[in-house]
């Protein structure tokens, strides 16, 4: 637990986990390791940044992991570390980590979270408009809120009629009523 500075190059690691268990680690070396471009040794590696608070500095690459497609590692691997870990990382892959790199990864991070959001209550919200709209249609124009029943407007229990079949019947009982 007090251990602060591990190198396991070459040694044949292809899991991240058990380093979770080292949170005194600020420095730590990985590399040539065949850890599999995955989404579970990225999730491993998340574990590790946010279990190891302490961490200054990384080295993964190369490995598959290092290069692994922005579908398995979001963003990158170096805006992935950065998200990560603590303010303390300072090196990553033998290069320095600047405060105006991280500010500038993180904001970019908000900015598309926020735009995710923007987007998805937008959607949210013309769905609601959406399923008001057909609502009231049933019910002669008054609104009705969303996930609520709508009246029948044949009076009768069951499912609403189409207006085809209210027509029909309107004409049934004029010719009826001759």
């Amino acid at each position: 637990e007090s251990l602060e500075s591990l190198r396991l190059c070459a040694v044949g690691l292809t899991s991240l986990a058990p380093l979770c268990a080292l949170p005194a680690l600020a420095e730590l070396d990985v590399r040539a390791n065949p850890i599999p471009a995955s989404s579970d040794a990225a999730r491993e590696l998340g574990a590790v940044f946010a279990s190891c608070g302490a961490l200054a500095s990384f080295k993964l690459a190369p490995c598959d992991l290092a290069s692994a497609p922005r579908s398995v590692i979001p963003g990158g691997l170096r805006a992935f570390c950065l998200l990560r870990s603590s303010g303390a990382l300072r090196e990553l892959e033998g290069k320095a980590v600047s405060p105006n790199e991280r500010h500038f990864v993180v904001g970019q991070y908000l900015a598309k979270r926020a735009a995710r959001a923007a987007k998805a209550e937008a959607a949210g919200a013309a769905k609601d408009r959406r399923a008001t709209t057909h609502a009231a249609g049933a019910t002669g124009g008054a609104p009705v809120a969303a996930g609520a029943a709508a009246p029948n407007p044949n009076g009768r229990p069951g499912r609403p009629t189409s207006a085809p079949s209210i027509r029909k019947e309107h004409t049934l009982h004029h010719h009826n009523a001759r």
